[in-house]
């Protein structure tokens, strides 16, 4: 055999040691973080949690809860975080509207006339949704929650009493999913 097509030990572990590290790479790039225009917002945050909410068997979003790496506990609107809603079937924006202010309603948060703004705003911000399709609320804490359709900036609610309202949908402890919320915040496979 020629010195050519000859392997030495040192030049099988530099190919097996190339091929495992871009292995690790695909992997880490295949592991899905926030869009960038998100992330940019928040560059202290790590995904802490997700988990699946289905209806009647079937599948309607995984979601993912975005915090500080510092956070522990309760999610407050204190804090910056964004909840990141990734569907897997079509739906119209007017109905997830309509379905959050429900849920607030259930939860006793804001008045009738605060339901009524949010949904109406809700409804002017949310635009219908395909398989796919992600939805990301950030948390501007005391202030505001800004909306994202993949990556994209779709609208801003500037009240932190809607803050409180739209994010306790999902982490309240009286929520109607109560195993997406432990999975959400990482207390449930």
């Amino acid at each position: 055999m020629s010195r050519s097509t000859r392997s030495s030990p040192r030049s099988l572990a530099l190919v097996l040691a190339l091929l495992l590290a871009h292995a690790f790479s695909a992997a880490a790039a295949d592991t899905p973080g926030l869009p960038p225009a998100v992330a940019a917002q928040l560059p202290e945050v790590r995904i802490r949690g997700g988990g699946e909410l289905t209806f009647l068997g079937l599948s309607i979003y995984d979601a993912r809860l975005f915090r500080d790496t510092r956070a522990r506990g309760e999610v407050s609107t204190d804090e910056r975080f964004a909840l990141e809603l990734i569907y897997k079937r079509r739906l119209y924006g007017t109905l997830i509207a309509d379905r959050s202010v429900e849920e607030m309603t259930k939860l006793g948060y804001g008045s009738e006339e605060q339901r009524a703004r949010w949904g109406a705003r809700l409804k002017k911000i949310l635009r219908d949704v395909d398989d796919g399709d992600s939805i990301t609320g950030v948390n501007l804490p005391k202030r505001a929650v800004r909306f994202y359709k993949n990556g994209a900036p779709i609208g801003t609610i500037d009240d932190p009493e809607f803050a409180r309202a739209f994010f306790a949908i999902w982490f309240d402890p009286r929520t109607s999913e109560p195993v997406l919320r432990k999975q959400l915040l990482g207390e449930a496979p």
